[in-house]
């Protein structure tokens, strides 16, 4: 398969994408410059595997948790990459990204979103099968004891471009909609909080 994976969720931007069993990826660190970087790295990731935009079968794009600013650049660039080229678009979840390959009497997977509060799913040992997203403070998850996976890393351009094909060949494209679990910062503040 031949496809494009995007995650700008977070403070670094992760592009990947695979042309049969060939892979290439970029990085790029600070959530301030994904806009600017996300096009160029897309670039430099096709024409390492020499392709363009037009060669892939579909772009897989993590929609969120995460951080707003980047659910939305991410977002909108897969979007319009898929429209100008015809492609299928392909959501992936930061929870999929940490649960995939997870020890499967793992059931809670949480990303740190500050003040104390998780970003968390629920899922049934099988990444593919969450069955909650909600938000935890730190002694809820704590009395979890060892069935909860906190991200500590990056998100892998492997994962994220196993789990899209997966994904893809499977038929669980979809449009890419943003996964916003809480107020934004200036939403928080016009309303007081």
């Amino acid at each position: 398969m031949k496809i494009l994976a995007i995650d700008s969720v977070s403070d670094r931007l992760v592009i990947a994408a695979c042309n049969k069993d060939k892979v290439a990826s970029r990085f790029s660190e600070g959530n301030k410059r994904h806009n600017g970087a996300i096009l160029p790295l897309v670039d430099e990731v096709l024409d390492e595997l020499a392709m363009t935009v037009k060669d892939l079968e579909g772009v897989a794009c993590v929609v969120g948790a995460g951080s707003f600013t980047g659910i939305r650049i991410g977002i909108a660039t897969a979007e319009a990459l898929a429209t100008a080229c015809n492609l299928k678009t392909v959501p992936i979840t930061s929870f999929e990204e940490i649960a995939y390959d997870c020890d499967p009497k793992c059931k809670v997977v949480a990303i740190d979103c500050g003040h104390g509060e998780y970003y968390s799913a629920k899922f049934d040992g099988n990444w593919q099968n969450i069955t909650e997203f909600c938000i935890y403070n730190d002694e809820q998850l704590k009395s979890m004891g060892d069935c909860v996976v906190y991200k500590t890393q990056p998100s892998d351009p492997i994962k994220l471009l196993e789990i899209a094909k997966w994904k893809m060949q499977n038929g669980k494209y979809d449009k890419l909609v943003p996964m916003y679990m809480k107020k934004s910062q200036a939403e928080r503040e016009k309303d007081g909080n």
